[in-house]
């Protein structure tokens, strides 16, 4: 009896996407450096260590021992604050990815001082190199994941702006505001939360992300977004004891707005300028506010440099 063999047509598997020009020029770059990595990384390390300590020095030390808070809180609020967009990420990241809780956290870590200390957007390109190694997925699809989580992230950070602003708008008069350019960012941000609803109705054009996996990286970053601004209350709040929480909510809603502004490279410093500014209409000490905004500014400086310092200890390529 003869046994029919009947062979079964494998389908084949669907081409892998190619990667965005912009990140398959990066990658290519990345190997044709791979083996000067550890010489460069320890280059790099030099060069923002040496940046750090400059900008340290330029805000003054004798100004800042004068200005220190007193109170054990305020600096532990402090760096509770820094860890929480960290903190955030890794939760996101390690959702989409399974990657090691240790190890995500040291590169979300590094992605935060990239974006404060050097240019916009250079951390997202840090944590797409570290992906490639370590996520079975094209350089294609993380890209596109990385672009989805921050779109998600604008998003939060649009409506949350929005609402401060109309809760300024109702306490203290816009245009008494120092600078006239606050106000036009203002109406565009409130013009932005306007139109934020289409990004979700045109998904599949805006976001690669389904919903599944949207969902929760939209909740995490409302609850990263509302116990930033809490951990910031909170900080204002015992360093400003005499300060009413109306006024503590006015500085904070200028805060948002100033750290919306795009294409600025210190905006600590533009809100300390413009919130030193408003200290009258705040009705709140100009010496007592000075001293938080300066003392904060410092130790986000420090806790930049002491962050940077320990991840490269661990290694010039976290893992």
């Amino acid at each position: 009896m003869t046994t029919l063999h009947v062979s079964r047509a494998v389908p084949p598997r669907p081409a892998e996407a190619k990667p965005p020009r912009l990140h398959g020029a990066l990658l290519r770059i990345e190997r044709k450096l791979q083996p000067w990595r550890a010489p460069l990384g320890w280059i790099a390390f030099a060069g923002v260590l040496g940046w750090l300590l400059l900008q340290l020095r330029a805000i003054g030390w004798s100004s800042l021992r004068a200005a220190l808070p007193t109170s054990p809180t305020f600096y532990a609020l402090v760096v509770a604050a820094y860890l929480v967009l960290p903190l955030a990420d890794t939760a996101i990241y390690r959702g989409l990815w399974r990657t090691r809780a240790v190890a995500t956290f040291r590169i979300c870590l590094r992605k935060r001082i990239y974006n404060s200390v050097l240019i916009g957007y250079s951390g997202e390109v840090a944590l797409l190199l570290w992906a490639r190694e370590r996520v079975g997925r094209s350089a294609a699809e993380l890209a596109h994941a990385i672009k989805d989580v921050n779109v998600l992230s604008a998003a939060v950070s649009t409506y949350g702006a929005a609402a401060l602003i109309c809760w300024l708008a109702t306490r203290v008069a816009l245009d008494r505001l120092p600078d006239a350019a606050l106000i036009w960012w203002g109406a565009a941000t409130m013009a932005l939360a306007a139109v934020s609803p289409l990004l979700f109705i045109r998904r599949g054009r805006v976001l690669a992300m389904p919903l599944r996996e949207g969902a929760p990286v939209l909740g995490v970053h409302a609850v990263r977004f509302v116990l930033g601004l809490l951990l910031v209350l909170a900080q204002w709040r015992v360093a400003l004891p005499g300060t009413g929480w109306t006024a503590l909510i006015a500085l904070l809603a200028i805060q948002v707005l100033v750290g919306r502004l795009p294409l600025v490279p210190n905006r600590d410093v533009l809100f300390a300028g413009v919130a030193l500014s408003m200290s009258g209409t705040l009705a709140m000490k100009e010496a007592s506010l000075a001293g938080v905004l300066v003392v904060t500014s410092v130790l986000q400086q420090a806790l930049h440099l002491l962050t940077f310092a320990a991840t490269e200890a661990a290694g010039a390529t976290p893992r």
